[in-house]
């Protein structure tokens, strides 16, 4: 069967009526079709199989992976050169101007490609400052003994054989487990990337660091580890361990069975998780007084009733994905939703969740979800939640749109003016308000 390629944005969908590629394809590879059914479930992608073929619809993971015969593109809807400023801000990244005409001088760069190059930079600003160096222990025999003589090892081999001493000692290596974590990384980042120029620029940072350190093989325990264990010394690997762990879980879409690492074929990024990520950072920086709680926990919000839990399972919890507290009051609850609902209709689990959040909190009974939006014209919409008896209000729901181009804007901006400028954004969109409705003078890039 000959191959295809389709290309499609977040949150749209093809159907074999507007994709001749589509058209009476049929997954005839039963491993394919369990793949299809595996991107299905886990909700990276929507795969099904109609009478007139196959019918394609994209969440918010966005990436290119390879299904059987067909090669499924699914572009971000944020600009390029926003995405750019955005991601990094939200992986903690130093400037990246240099990326503009490699990264972006073709159209439909992927975005593994502007990660990678990402990871490029900051590895090559680590070598460019001195990689850093740890003692690693040993376990070695010596003619000259060093640290300490292995005396169990020594009786286990039967005393004596040659002239040499089995030793356990330490000595200052660049070839360490967090120096081998960015040199697998760096392998992974080489099998991945598409775009030419950064090709070049990963090999060429590949190559320097074969002469610091082997690879290791990653897995998401590991870098999750090396990510928690970064103090003082080692700070400044945060931002290559963070674009790693980015890269190794888009990367692991998992489509071989048995898995067997990163399956290559398939590259999906959560944009949803991102998005979390980068407005978790915005308000903890710019709500002061304020404190900003991620996934904070409602407690008391739900509960079995006392004999009527046969299975004694755990109360359910609810989760949103901020709490804004002063002091240990809560004064608002809000969750980040990578979905323009401004385009989109909001899904109804979407605002069960969100009035259940309101309901939670009598005192100020409004829940928010902050959505990104590229429309000029975008303003916040209210949902009250009404009393059927007595018709009157209970809590309400808004959906607050965070333009893209003024979030931009606002992280970019310096001089006076600029701290004030994030602050009043920032509360705007956890508290609401006429600031929030206000708009920049451009469309996103």
């Amino acid at each position: 069967m000959s191959s295809s390629a389709i290309t499609l944005r977040e949150w749209e969908n093809r159907t074999p009526a507007q994709c001749a590629e589509l058209r009476g394809l049929v997954l005839e590879d039963p491993a394919v079709r369990q793949q299809a059914r595996r991107l299905t479930d886990a909700r990276k992608l929507l795969l099904h199989e109609m009478r007139d073929g196959l019918h394609v619809t994209a969440l918010s993971h966005v990436g290119r992976l390879r299904l059987g015969p067909l090669t499924i593109t699914v572009q971000p809807k944020i600009g390029p050169r926003d995405l750019l400023s955005l991601t990094h801000y939200a992986f903690g990244l130093r400037e990246a101007r240099w990326l503009e005409a490699a990264a972006y001088g073709s159209a439909g760069t992927l975005f593994q490609d502007l990660l990678i190059a990402q990871l490029a930079m900051e590895i090559r600003g680590l070598l460019d400052r001195g990689i850093r160096r740890a003692y690693v222990r040993r376990a070695e025999a010596l003619g000259s003994p060093r640290g300490r003589i292995a005396f169990d090892q020594l009786a286990r081999q039967g005393g004596l054989q040659r002239a040499e001493l089995p030793c356990i000692h330490h000595s200052l290596s660049s070839d360490h487990p967090l120096n081998q974590l960015l040199a697998g990384g760096l392998d992974l980042a080489l099998r991945m990337v598409v775009n030419r120029d950064i090709r070049k620029d990963v090999a060429i940072q590949q190559q320097r660091f074969s002469a610091v350190a082997r690879p290791a093989q990653l897995d998401a325990a590991t870098l999750a580890s090396a990510s928690r264990a970064l103090d003082r010394l080692t700070s400044d690997y945060g931002p290559a361990l963070t674009l790693l762990q980015a890269l190794h879980a888009a990367a692991f879409v998992d489509l071989d069975v048995p898995p067997r690492g990163p399956a290559l074929r398939g590259f999906l990024f959560d944009m949803n998780a991102f998005w979390q990520r980068l407005l978790q950072r915005f308000l903890s920086e710019n709500l002061a007084p304020f404190a900003v709680a991620p996934e904070h926990r409602l407690a008391g919000l739900m509960r079995y009733v006392p004999g009527h839990n046969p299975k004694r399972r755990s109360d359910p919890t609810s989760r949103p994905d901020y709490a804004v507290l002063q002091g240990r009051r809560v004064v608002a609850l809000l969750d980040a939703k990578y979905r323009d609902l401004w385009d989109k209709p909001l899904p109804a689990d979407m605002l069960y969740q969100l009035a259940l959040y309101a309901l939670s909190h009598p005192g100020a009974p409004t829940s928010a979800i902050l959505f990104p939006s590229t429309h000029a014209h975008a303003r916040p919409s209210r949902i009250e939640i009404r009393n059927p008896v007595t018709g009157s209000g209970m809590a309400w729901v808004e959906l607050r749109p965070v333009s893209i181009s003024r979030l931009v804007e606002t992280l970019n901006a310096t001089g006076q003016g600029a701290r004030a400028a994030r602050a009043g954004f920032a509360r705007s969109l956890a508290m609401g308000g006429p600031d929030a409705e206000k708009q920049p003078g451009r469309a996103a890039s």
